[in-house]
């Protein structure tokens, strides 16, 4: 019965809840997750491993910009593992300013006349792959209707040219639309979502990526189009001999505002398949693999004393095998965590691809109580030999 509620979770995308006597987490957020001790939930994956760092900036990511510096500050930094070359063109702007920010000790501004760019790289052809793009918006004006706002782009001079735009572009009275659109030799490709509202002086998450030759749009973790829908890919994107620009269209169409924790990725779909998510809450950065870390959840309330518990384990062995009650231990409470009780675990065959069951039934407690809980424990983990992920938990009770 857990892991059926476990699929039913899964499915779902469901958050932490519970049934009469059991509880229920695959990690869909952080809402059934109490301590963590060198331990993060991965919100791509959405799983449980000994990482530390938010992650974001990994073996996909071709460029992150922080906009991190000093007031006025004209450095520009590519803190991905690429390290493109950042440059400033035209006038003071863009430059780092400190008072208006989403992250870190600075964003980046723009005032309508420049922009950053990077030399030509194989970073930027997306061909028919999987991409995303992702960055923090926010305006203190409205650009005029039909110009572009904040773009990404490759162009060669002059309209009708090779070109790729990624961003957004203004319709109407504070109205915009997300878009990706390319022309190779005069065969436009276009997708886009309109009638979104974009506030004046507000911080907001957009992101665009292509999954599966569709492409989906977000606005603060939430799909333009719908759950679960997207758009079929009619882009082709060209691969061009042109520096990347950002923040300006190939014409006088320049951004006007602020961005912050800018990021390409190139071979990933960030948020999958129009589902809702839930953007970083700080700045993107590398995750380096803890040798030992746990995590407990929520406690939960039962409706009698607890004398009896059961457990349900969900696991991905991405590096190497975990040695159950060795390398992946569980345990349960049911007095809040004042005392906890082993949770002998036994394989309990596949739970999908990649996934495998471990549980542990009629649980003897001793210190009884109405508070059940569980803790999760990794030991031996070492990055590239073994790694160990809980994908979710079922305890009952």
């Amino acid at each position: 019965i857990s892991t059926l509620a476990l699929h039913s979770a899964i499915a779902d995308n469901k958050a932490a809840f519970n049934l009469t006597n059991s509880f229920v987490d695959q990690y869909e957020d952080a809402t059934g997750l109490d301590v963590l001790t060198d331990v993060v939930r991965d919100t791509t994956g959405e799983y449980m491993s000994t990482l530390s760092g938010v992650g974001g900036n990994d073996s996909y990511t071709k460029l992150l910009l922080h906009c991190d510096g000093s007031d006025d500050g004209t450095v520009w930094t590519d803190s991905s593992a690429s390290g493109h070359t950042i440059s400033k063109s035209g006038g003071s702007d863009p430059r780092t300013k400190t008072a208006i920010k989403k992250f870190g000790t600075a964003s980046g501004k723009w005032n309508d006349s420049t922009y950053l760019s990077a030399p030509d790289s194989a970073d930027w052809f997306y061909d028919d792959g999987d991409w995303t793009i992702d960055w923090w918006h926010y305006i203190t004006s409205h650009c005029p209707t039909d110009h572009f706002d904040f773009v990404i782009t490759q162009a060669n001079a002059g309209a009708g040219t090779d070109q790729i735009y990624i961003g957004t572009r203004r319709t109407g009275s504070g109205t915009y639309y997300m878009m990706a659109s390319a022309n190779t030799a005069g065969s436009p490709g276009s997708s886009s979502v309109s009638s979104l509202v974009f506030a004046l002086d507000t911080w907001r998450h957009l992101a665009i990526c292509q999954s599966s030759d569709k492409l989906y749009f977000y606005v603060d973790g939430v799909s333009t189009e719908g759950v679960g829908v997207g758009k079929t890919s009619t882009v082709a994107f060209p691969d061009l001999n042109t520096e990347l620009r950002v923040g300006f269209q190939q014409d006088v169409e320049y951004y006007n505002g602020y961005a912050d924790e800018i990021r390409i990725s190139k071979g990933i779909a960030r948020y999958p398949g129009g589902l809702t998510f839930t953007p970083f809450t700080s700045p993107y950065d590398t995750q380096t693999l803890n040798a030992t870390g746990n995590y407990t959840s929520t406690t939960e309330t039962a409706n009698a004393t607890v004398s009896k518990m059961g457990i349900v384990v969900l696991y991905e062995n991405t590096s190497g095998t975990a040695t159950l009650d060795t390398d992946l231990v569980a345990q349960v409470s049911a007095d809040g965590g004042s005392n906890y009780v082993s949770a002998p675990l036994t394989a309990g065959g596949t739970f999908s691809t990649g996934v495998l069951v471990a549980k542990s039934n009629d649980i003897t407690i001793s210190n009884t109580g109405t508070a059940p809980k569980y803790k999760i424990s990794f030991a031996n983990q070492a990055d590239g030999s073994k790694e160990t992920r809980v994908k979710g938990v079922a305890l009952l009770y």
